[in-house]
């Protein structure tokens, strides 16, 4: 949506630079977001507000900035000037911005992990984005995007004749996605990758074996006699007995790499 929004605006000319607030480490944020003044070096490091320029600066998970980034922050938007690090060094800014959050940004204002006058300056205009459950008229073209990009991948031959086939999107379309866009093209390409032809069938598509219907988990006794490792081995067991033996399937299930899984069982 932020691309959208980018693409259709007045900036759209200019460069889009999303910034993952959760993905940038702390000691490095300041010098990341606003650059370095360098001495006796010529020119200076941008920071990412500053490769913006003239264009939108994408602010995905802002809730994770600390509290003393937000404040930075708000400077240099309320001012339009980037002060670089380490030096008295400013740059005139000149950005869309627009900033995304998972979380729940007023629990934060409560709480008093995210700044009221940047939330202020941010909530100009609020867009929610339903998750995919809500919005089940676009789960037929997200489908076919990710299946088109899963068949390029793999290579395969006749990729424009890949399909599902009527049993297979009712399937789809019974399912609440959880885990919303990523569990979908994850569940397509794991379909393409275990069908024989270009029509894929109800059979082929895999959801999380544990997963009811209702989203909820099934459960399963676990003893309590014994260390860790036998508690743990006993999980992964029933799990691959649940899966049917797929012990691929069984690693997908409890969020392990496929080594991981072998190691468990080899110990």
């Amino acid at each position: 949506m932020a691309r959208a929004i980018h693409r259709q605006s007045r900036c759209a000319s200019g460069p889009f630079v999303r910034v993952n607030c959760k993905a940038i480490r702390e000691a490095e944020l300041l010098a990341r977001l606003f650059g370095i003044h360098q001495r006796d070096v010529e020119g200076n490091q941008q920071g990412l507000l500053q490769e913006a320029q003239g264009g939108t600066v994408f602010l995905s998970q802002v809730e994770h900035l600390p509290l003393w980034a937000q404040v930075q922050l708000l400077d240099a938007l309320q001012s339009g000037c980037v002060h670089r690090c380490a030096g008295p060094l400013s740059a005139r800014m000149d950005v869309r911005v627009i900033a995304s959050t998972s979380g729940d940004l007023e629990a934060g204002l409560a709480e008093g992990r995210f700044s009221r006058k940047l939330y202020y300056y941010l909530n100009v205009v609020t867009l929610r984005v339903p998750p995919l459950r809500e919005r089940p008229q676009g789960l037929e073209i997200l489908a076919q995007r990710f299946l088109a990009q899963a068949v390029a991948r793999q290579g395969v031959a006749d990729g424009h004749r890949w399909c599902f086939t009527a049993a297979a999107w009712e399937c789809l379309r019974s399912y609440d996605w959880p885990g919303n866009l990523p569990e979908l093209a994850s569940v397509v390409a794991h379909t393409v990758a275990m069908s024989d032809g270009p029509e894929i069938g109800k059979e082929a598509i895999d959801f999380a074996p544990l997963r009811a219907p209702g989203g909820r988990c099934e459960t399963f006794p676990v003893p309590l006699v014994g260390d860790l490792h036998q508690i743990e081995r006993c999980i992964v067991d029933e799990v691959i007995q649940r899966c049917g033996g797929n012990k691929a399937a069984a690693a997908r299930v409890l969020g392990l790499h496929r080594r991981t899984l072998y190691r468990i069982l080899n110990e």
